[in-house]
């Protein structure tokens, strides 16, 4: 929600160009991190993945294993092409 308002805050600063193409960047990123929290969510030892599915701890852990790394590549890709359109 916090990411949700930071990119709308910046979309509308209008003065500063650099300032709005980060909100659009951000704002863009939203659908996927959302995506990424529910699936880190679902991944906990005791979530819908391995509870319900009984999928393996151990293989739901290696699934999520560069969850953080790519967020954060999402959020610099997604700047850079705001940046260059």
């Amino acid at each position: 929600m916090l990411w949700g308002a930071l990119g709308y805050g910046l979309q509308n600063a209008w003065p500063y160009p650099i300032a709005v193409a980060i909100g659009d960047g951000i704002t863009a990123t939203l659908p996927l991190l959302w995506a990424f929290m529910i699936s880190a969510a679902f991944a906990r030892p005791n979530g819908l993945f391995i509870v319900h599915f009984r999928w393996p701890q151990n293989r739901v852990a290696r699934a999520m294993r560069y969850y953080s790394l790519s967020i954060g590549i999402n959020c610099a890709a997604d700047y850079v092409a705001n940046r260059l359109w």
